[in-house]
């Protein structure tokens, strides 16, 4: 796991999660904030549903320092605005630096987006003044809110003033400035697009958001997002290339094995359930290994009660070939299952370990529960 993502979980800390609220009441909450007057109201409402999940004592000292800092943020991003330079002229950027394959091949083939120069540099112009002191005025009352906006505005305004983009392409439908940022692209010229680049459950966090368009895999996430009072009339439905694996290409008989749990952020104790439960597989003579996610999976606690040889590690295997490389695609929910499905594989959701996880993941509107699909608890026909 990298610092950063060490980082992003310690701030995390105390914050509710996806799974601490029912759907039931993240819906009663978000019918509670009423029907959005215009895009700077869409996302101060994601704002709220963001702030939901967050404990009291933390909205107070982010309220806080934002107050304090704000001040001193906004001069020295003026200040770096002014050393901005026109460098060469982009049509279309997108921020999947890492990640092409996830922007589907109609916006590539419309767009031809570039994905090298993004980067985080933040700058602000006087032209951004008058926008920046309406959303001060309007929302004087949320420092926090109005501070994260403004950052988010000094990364595309630096952008623009380098690369004089007509579209941006990116994955912040999760983001509470995502709308403001629709408005702001909008001042400009410039086209505000979203792509669907992970599964999805009903989770406030992904409400009230709102681009010029936005992609996502199925009409199922454009009803889901929908119930989370998404602008309706932004969706359009695209299968990306990270969705269609040609498992010929990526044939290694050095990375196969019958089974492949994709881990996630699991507890120790969820990693010994684990083992224990894919016992059947290996009973009945069958391979099994166990792929670490990327961001949060803890290889020390892993190589505890496996070795090294039963570990798959993404930073040697691409997904395609580790999905490639199997018969039974086995873990919670994750794009991974999905990929898998699409691949042709067989998916077994893990109602073992994640018994509670499981009953919840239907009522959250996970696609995959929704469907017919084999259980880790009911291997009759496969063990």
């Amino acid at each position: 796991m990298s610092k950063f993502f060490k980082i992003l979980l310690f701030l995390e800390k105390g914050n509710k999660t996806i799974f601490d609220c029912s759907v039931s009441e993240q819906q009663k909450y978000i019918e509670s904030l009423g029907e959005p007057v215009d895009l700077q109201d869409r996302s101060y409402k994601q704002y709220r549903c963001h702030m939901y999940l967050v404990p009291r004592w933390k909205r107070i000292l982010q309220s806080l320092g934002a107050a304090v800092f704000f001040p001193l943020i906004l001069l020295i991003l003026f200040i770096k605005g002014f050393r901005l330079k026109f460098k060469e002229k982009i049509a279309a950027i997108c921020d999947f630096t890492t990640m092409i394959e996830v922007v589907p091949d109609e916006l590539v083939a419309e767009f031809h987006p570039d994905n090298v120069h993004w980067d985080e540099s933040l700058a602000l112009r006087m032209s951004d003044l008058p926008f920046i002191f309406s959303l001060v005025v309007r929302y004087l009352r949320h420092p926090y809110f109005v501070l994260k906006v403004v950052l988010k505005i000094a990364l595309y305004q630096s952008v623009i003033c380098r690369y004089d983009p007509r579209t941006f392409i990116v994955g912040n439908e999760y983001s509470f400035t995502s709308s403001i940022l629709t408005a702001y692209c909008r001042n400009k010229g410039i086209c505000h697009i979203d792509v669907m680049h992970g599964e999805k459950l009903y989770y406030l966090r992904d409400s009230f958001f709102c681009f010029d368009r936005c992609y996502v895999w199925a009409p199922y996430y454009v009803n889901l997002f929908i119930r989370l009072k998404a602008a309706p009339d932004q969706f359009r439905v695209a299968v990306p290339p990270s969705l269609h694996i040609d498992t010929a290409a990526y044939k290694n008989s050095k990375v196969y094995a019958d089974v492949k749990y994709y881990l996630g952020d699991n507890a120790e104790e969820d990693f010994a359930s684990i083992i224990e439960s894919l016992r059947p597989f290996r009973d009945a003579g069958m391979s099994v290994k166990y792929r670490l996610h990327p961001r949060y999976s803890n290889r020390v606690i892993v190589c505890k009660y496996c070795s090294n040889e039963d570990i798959e590690d993404p930073n040697e295997v691409p997904i395609q070939e580790s999905i490639s490389n199997m018969t039974y695609a086995v873990g919670s929910y994750s794009t991974v299952l999905m990929q898998a499905l699409l691949a042709g594989k067989t998916v077994i959701l893990d109602d073992v370990t994640y018994r509670k996880t499981y009953d919840q993941l239907k009522e959250m509107g996970y696609i995959l529960s929704n469907k017919p699909h084999h259980r880790l608890s009911n291997l009759s026909g496969i063990c």
